[in-house]
């Protein structure tokens, strides 16, 4: 499917992205947890995912696992959408093809619907 989900527990965060995201007409779904999302992502697989990854939070890096499995064979792609990643971290990150960008909160509007567009607009 051609859309954005966007994955964020915040929920000001969220609106941010909302705002953002639905005053370009860009189509996107909301969801504030990673069982909801890894339904949605196994069901239609939609072309780009926002996703907020905590540094601090193992399971963040479980989800990552657990979402490349399911995007392996398809062509979505995600933004790691986070607050700080150690060295380590950002090396764990590039492990996986989908994670086509790293963008750090607090958020500046423009850097964010730039690389959005950039990303909507890539070959298949």
């Amino acid at each position: 499917m051609t859309y954005i989900l966007v994955v964020e527990h915040d929920e000001n965060v969220s609106k941010f992205l909302q705002v953002n995201l639905l005053a370009r007409k860009y189509p996107a779904r909301f969801v504030s947890d990673e069982q909801t999302a890894l339904a949605l992502i196994r069901a239609e697989s939609p072309w780009l995912i926002i996703l907020d990854l905590q540094s601090t939070n193992d399971e963040s890096f479980i989800f990552l696992d657990l979402l490349g499995q399911i995007v392996e064979d398809n062509l979505t792609c995600a933004i790691v959408f986070t607050t700080w990643l150690s060295a380590a971290q950002i090396a764990y990150c590039s492990l996986y093809p989908y994670v086509c960008e790293i963008l750090y909160k607090p958020a500046n509007a423009t850097i964010l619907m730039n690389t959005v567009k950039r990303l909507w607009k890539r070959e298949i």
